[in-house]
């Protein structure tokens, strides 16, 4: 083929495949955009929604169908953002409905914390358990709420407040409920458990009340203190399932803290009423103390003349000082017969008028100033607190010597072991006690028909003084008698005249004693003796405390006696038994009968003290008993020996 041809040929194919490169390149240009158009477009949705997921609209949503995976993307994209938008509200329901019950059990604490700061407030107990049925059903709104409190017996629970014509009606007829039978209140107060009833048509427990028709559900809480149930707070609604959750909580610690509001407001009756009695057994022991204190003498006074402190026995009108501070009075003058103007304040301890003292004047009509008034108050006030300390001083000092004497005869039993001795000493111990001019202790013979004394102590001044060892005889009319038969001690006055020691008005007459008292020595319940304490005064008398100590007294002597009485029973018994081991030893120191015979009876009537002493020796045969030895005074042995 020419050169020229292939040339041609070669143009034409070079021109024919350039044609077809450029048809290539255009339909793979063509291709290449439709395919990134449909691959771009899905994925740039894809990206949006996404980009909404991450702003928080879940709601967005994008409908792509390609039929590949693209479209199964898009399509879990979207089911994916439906289930967060369900999530994401069922999240905000329960967060309000969560908001809500927190809300209202802030609000539930928040009345029940106002439930008790009243409560708190109140100190009678009525009044606390009445002001607490009617804020908890005003503040929740409740049909009716009742305080039952269990009885000392823990036998009923007894209704003490509710609220209504309901309550006032059952607490005028005295309701109550037996613990342990059928119903809530009496569930609750028997188990300490509470009991919430949503439906009382269908709760076997429930006990309906005719005054109350209208209950559709109830919940009872204890009243609990530690672990003991002191009543029942019952709440009642006219509502199904009024009770939530909140609720029972809220009243629970409601009840809780009215618990311990009835327990304080108990404590605080039962100190008021200590105080009440602790106060007036004080006035009481105040009022006797003054009056021992100025028993058997006038009323103590004392003026200033304006130069010197002198007693007086113008006695002032104290009845007429009825009122709290001073009053004015008109007072008569003893030396010319007229009239002076006093001002005149009781002296008072523990509302007790124990005194007065005032101030006057020489003129009739002078008008006592406010000031002066307030002035002699003030006076009259620290004049009484301090005879009230003066008092008390002496009475403690009075103690102090008691409890002395006490102690001193303790030591004086525990020093003796012989009765005489020991009598003796705490007869002396008890008159100087005493400071009285006898005192003697006699013990009862043993066939109870006479006394001996024992123990008896006098002052130098004493005309006469009983002896140790007098008999006295125990008449049955005696006062003796009496203080044997109660057991108890006895105070006489005026002896020399009471018919009932006409046995005894020549002995007292002679010693000059008026007034005695008898304390029983008491062993093992029976009255072995007595202590006598006697006195020239007409009047004299002892306090409580000074009966109280006497007894006291008696009780260690009676066992100090019974002590010394064992002591001597022993030595006795010791000393018997060394006289046999004597006799015994001497009667083995020879072997000739008539020896040991007349050694034994020698030691016998020696040991003894016998006026004689014979041993007689029965013979074998039939006869007269034959004296083998006898024991007599030196010259009487000698006449019978030769005899």
């Amino acid at each position: 083929m020419p050169a020229g041809a292939i040339q041609e040929v070669t143009k034409a194919l070079s021109n024919e495949a350039g044609i077809y490169l450029l048809y290539t390149l255009l339909v793979t240009g063509l291709t290449s955009i439709f395919i990134s158009g449909s691959l771009i477009g899905p994925i740039r949705q894809l990206q949006k929604l996404v980009v909404s997921f991450q702003q928080g609209q879940l709601d967005e949503s994008i409908d792509i169908r390609t039929g590949d995976e693209i479209e199964d993307v898009a399509a879990s994209f979207t089911q994916l953002a439906r289930e967060l938008t369900q999530t994401q509200r069922n999240l905000e329901g329960s967060i309000t409905e969560r908001a809500r019950d927190l809300e209202q059990r802030a609000f539930q604490m928040q009345i029940a914390a106002q439930i008790a700061q009243d409560t708190a407030a109140a100190r009678d107990l009525e009044e606390l358990l009445g002001r607490t049925v009617n804020m908890i059903r005003e503040r929740f709104s409740f049909y009716y709420v009742g305080i039952f409190l269990i009885d000392d017996n823990n036998e009923y629970s007894v209704l003490r407040a509710a609220t209504g014509e309901a309550g006032k009606a059952q607490l005028q007829r005295g309701y109550r409920l037996k613990v342990g039978d059928v119903g809530i209140v009496t569930y609750v107060a028997s188990t300490g458990d509470m009991r919430i009833v949503n439906d009382v048509e269908f709760d076997f427990v429930y006990r309906r009340e005719a005054l109350l028709p209208l209950t559709r559900s109830e919940a009872a809480m204890p009243l609990r203190i530690e672990t003991n149930v002191i009543g029942v707070v019952d709440v009642q609604s006219t509502q199904v399932n009024a009770f939530s959750e909140g609720d029972v909580a809220s009243l629970q610690i409601l009840a809780d803290q009215i618990a311990v509001a009835i327990q304080n407001a108990r404590l605080d009756g039962e100190l008021d009423s200590r105080l009440k009695e602790i106060n007036l057994l004080y006035q009481r022991y105040t009022s006797d103390s003054w009056s021992r204190q100025l028993s058997g003498e006038r009323t103590m006074g004392y003026q200033y003349d304006m130069s010197q402190v002198v007693s007086i026995q113008q006695q002032l009108p104290l009845a007429q000082l009825t009122k709290d501070g001073a009053q004015s009075m008109i007072l008569p003058d003893g030396e010319d017969g007229g009239k002076k103007s006093a001002l005149v304040a009781p002296l008072k301890m523990y509302d007790q008028v124990i005194g007065a003292i005032g101030v006057e004047s020489d003129e009739p009509e002078h008008q006592w100033t406010p000031e002066e008034t307030a002035l002699l108050e003030a006076v009259s006030n620290q004049v009484a607190l301090a005879l009230d300390n003066a008092r008390l001083l002496e009475e403690t000092q009075r103690r102090a010597e008691q409890l002395r004497l006490l102690q001193d005869i303790t030591s004086a039993a525990a020093s003796h072991i012989e009765v005489g001795d020991l009598l003796d000493d705490i007869a002396k111990r008890i008159r100087a006690g005493y400071n009285i001019p006898y005192c003697r202790i006699v013990l009862f013979d043993a066939d109870g028909r006479h006394g001996t004394v024992m123990g008896s102590a006098f002052a130098p001044y004493a005309p006469v003084a009983t002896k140790v060892g007098t008999k006295i005889p125990l008449i049955e009319s005696d006062i003796a008698a009496t203080v044997i038969n109660t057991k108890k001690s006895r105070v006489v006055n005026d002896v020399q005249h009471n018919p009932r020691m006409a046995g005894m008005h020549e002995d007292l007459s002679v010693r000059g004693v008026n007034s005695m008292a008898l304390v029983p020595l008491i062993l093992r319940g029976e009255v072995i003796g007595t202590i006598g304490l006697d006195s020239a005064d007409p009047a004299w008398n002892l306090r409580n405390e000074d009966l109280q100590l006497l007894s006291q007294i008696s009780l260690q002597t009676a066992n100090a006696v019974d002590i010394a009485r064992s002591f001597e029973r022993a030595a006795q018994r010791a000393g018997r038994e060394k006289m046999l081991t004597d006799i015994t030893s001497r009667m083995r120191e020879t072997l000739d009968v008539e020896t040991v015979l007349q050694t034994a009876v020698n030691e016998i009537y020696r040991s003894f003290n016998l006026d004689n002493v014979s041993c007689y020796l029965v013979p074998n045969l039939p006869g007269d008993p034959e004296l083998a030895a006898a024991g007599l005074p030196d010259a009487s042995q000698s006449e019978s020996k030769e005899a």
